[in-house]
């Protein structure tokens, strides 16, 4: 059965809230799994985040991935070295963390969401295959999500025959920044999750299923049509601005995975 997971990035919810309860309130909206952000920011700052792993784990929510930040992206195919090697050892960590505590897929960014790298040197590509050699040793895949810059993204999986690298499908990111370009076909050979979101079209907004302009219908025929049997992640963003009618993290979750039920029941 293909599960439902949700993103749970922490700063999207009120800092007055423990982070630590959102595996168990997850659980109880009627997700199956969870995956998580990786880096420091806003109220995730502080937080242990092997303990939140631990608390998912209690609940028998399954992980499918963390996600690396995606910050230094950009540094890997930079000039300034410091800059550079402070990104290798960033992913590095983010491998070793995967290993220990048996996650076997990190999501990884290319390049940054709206900053385009200048530019692809001989030295860049080491720097990435640094990076993939020591996915490959620990069995960590390495999962790279479409941005606006897809032509990086070819380049990786052109240069680097392996099959600890695969694919993350982000269908919000395509639809608002590469709409033109069917992603799932043209990379379904390394297709190895999704991150699942809505939105206008012109921005990423990160929104309910449901509640954008995504063609579901489509999407889900082209994930049916290559097979797909991964889980469904969830990358969904709490808006202060537009979900403050939700008085609960319960109320809110619970509103999620039922507008995500009610689009993909076919796929489920």
């Amino acid at each position: 059965m293909i599960k439902i997971m949700i993103y749970s990035i922490y700063n999207y919810f009120n800092p007055r809230f423990d982070p630590t309860l959102v595996p168990k309130i997850a659980k109880e909206a009627g997700f199956n799994g969870i995956f998580f952000w990786w880096g420091k920011y806003k109220y995730f700052e502080n937080i242990n985040k092997f303990n939140i792993v631990d608390q998912a784990r209690k609940v028998d929510l399954n992980i499918d991935n963390i996600h690396a930040p995606f910050e230094y992206a950009n540094d890997l195919w930079g000039d300034d070295e410091d800059a550079a090697n402070n990104a290798v050892n960033v992913y590095l960590s983010c491998i070793t963390d995967c290993k220990l505590l048996g996650i076997n897929k990190l999501v990884i960014h290319p390049t940054r969401t709206s900053k385009w790298p200048i530019n692809i040197s001989s030295k860049s590509i080491d720097r990435w295959k640094k990076i993939i050699d020591f996915a490959e040793k620990n069995n960590i895949i390495l999962a790279f999500e479409n941005l606006k810059a897809i032509n990086y993204l070819r380049m990786i999986f052109e240069i680097f025959e392996t099959k600890q690298i695969g694919f993350c499908y982000d269908c919000g990111h395509e639809h608002c920044f590469t709409p033109e370009i069917d992603l799932i076909s043209c990379f379904s050979n390394k297709l190895c999750t999704v991150h699942l979101h809505d939105n206008n079209s012109y921005s990423d907004e990160h929104r309910p299923i449901g509640e954008g302009t995504v063609d579901w219908s489509e999407k889900i025929a082209l994930l049916k049509r290559y097979g797909y049997d991964g889980s469904i992640n969830l990358e969904i963003h709490y808006s202060e601005e537009k979900d403050f009618k939700f008085v609960t993290v319960l109320d809110y979750l619970i509103y999620v995975i039922t507008s995500a039920k009610n689009t993909f029941n076919s796929f489920l």
